[in-house]
């Protein structure tokens, strides 16, 4: 439903956190919610440290917490990953103290701060629900590097982009050793991000949680693409790339990671198993003049973790673009009245939005997708299941944010 802007007169200080974990795209969307309030006459306050800073807000002096100014939002450098105001994962309701929610009421009224925006994924905006259900308006603006919110989250394309850089630059090593190179990227529950580095790099396989891998199937990959690499290469070099989220699920009764980091390790060490029980793979080592007894029997398999390098250093411009549209939509929304939503983006006038129950609801990797990407010849641990396309003639020109 449209709603015309007006600006509701209550609202005059709105608090700023960013909650989770860093990543690119965050001060984007500080520098942007920060403008938009002092250009529409709103005081922006930026609170330390997420919701360890809404806990302790009440402990702080009324001179400690005043609104940013324009000095500080050009202090702001928006090309770089990380937050200015500080991250935490710590969450009001995990707190033990009987009157956390009170604590944090005292300190919205001491500092006479009328709503809140949180930058955060779909933990922050459980969080943001229940900020709601205690009756304070809350806003939110998407961050999570896991893509797994309904919306495109910024962070995402910057730790894609890094990951598919660390992926390249690794090939290099892994080619010249004729090494077999595992990468562990972020993931929990879906692999978005391992399956946009992953085919942003070439990788060869690609291991997500919404697949049920089989390993037999990635090795049979693995013996067959590494020597016929060897074999066509005049100096015998070559490498074998899998990708895998953090997050997998182990369908072979294994123990996997449950969502933790050490996926990569895992999947390294079956591999190698596998391999030195493999018969063959001695022979085809001496096909290729590479076998040596005891020293070079096998081709080495390493495990390469880049998880808190794909969360640092530059942000992407379209993570930089992004994070100033859902800044700027924040503010917006917030002056509007609007509460318990999660702004989407900007197109033309239209600051999109939706409601952020539905917005955490988590969004999988589609098979269809993964079929698209196996018809190319990448590898997701299962047998090659056919892609069947549809068409679907678009009459209006898609939303882009370019």
């Amino acid at each position: 439903m449209k709603q015309n802007f007006s600006k509701d007169p209550n609202i005059r200080r709105i608090a700023l956190i960013t909650s989770g974990g860093d990543c690119g795209g965050l001060n984007a969307f500080l520098y942007a919610a920060i403008m938009t309030c002092l250009n529409q006459g709103i005081e922006p306050i930026v609170i330390p440290s997420g919701n360890v800073g809404m806990y302790n807000l009440i402990d702080y002096k009324t001179d400690e917490i005043v609104p940013a100014d324009i000095a500080f939002a050009e202090s702001i450098d928006i090309t770089r990953a990380g937050s200015e105001a500080g991250n935490t994962r710590v969450k009001i309701h995990k707190i033990d103290h009987p009157n956390a929610w009170e604590r944090v009421h005292k300190g919205l009224e001491k500092h006479s701060i009328d709503a809140l925006i949180v930058c955060g994924g779909d933990g922050s905006g459980r969080e943001v629900l229940r900020y709601v259900d205690h009756s304070i308006r809350c806003v939110h603006a998407p961050k999570t590097m896991d893509l797994d919110l309904q919306t495109y989250s910024v962070g995402a394309d910057s730790a894609i982009n890094k990951i598919a850089k660390v992926i390249t630059d690794a090939k290099t090593t892994g080619s010249s050793h004729g090494r077999i190179l595992i990468t562990e990227v972020f993931g929990a529950k879906t692999g978005h991000i391992a399956l946009g580095g992953g085919v942003a790099a070439q990788a060869d396989a690609i291991l997500i949680p919404e697949v049920d891998y089989d390993l037999k199937v990635v090795y049979q990959h693995m013996k067959q693409t590494l020597f016929d690499r060897f074999s066509r290469s005049k100096n015998h070099t070559g490498t074998y790339v899998i990708v895998v989220a953090e997050g997998l699920k182990e369908t072979e009764k294994h123990l996997g990671s449950g969502g933790a980091t050490g996926a990569g390790a895992i999947i390294a060490k079956r591999l190698n198993d596998i391999m030195k029980a493999d018969a063959e793979i001695r022979d085809l080592m001496k096909q290729q003049r590479m076998f040596v007894p005891g020293a070079n029997e096998v081709p080495e398999i390493r495990d390469v973790v880049p998880l808190y390098i794909a969360r640092s250093g530059e942000t992407s411009a379209y993570d930089i673009n992004f994070g100033l549209e859902i800044g700027a939509g924040a503010i917006y929304a917030t002056m509007q009245g609007l509460s318990g939503i999660t702004i989407l983006g900007v197109n033309k006038r239209q600051v999109k939005y939706m409601q952020t129950k539905d917005a955490i609801l988590r969004r999988e990797v589609s098979k269809q997708k993964v079929a698209l990407f196996e018809s190319m010849g990448f590898c997701f641990g299962r047998q090659v299941e056919p892609f069947e396309p549809v068409f679907n003639e678009v009459k209006e020109p898609p939303v882009r944010l370019y």
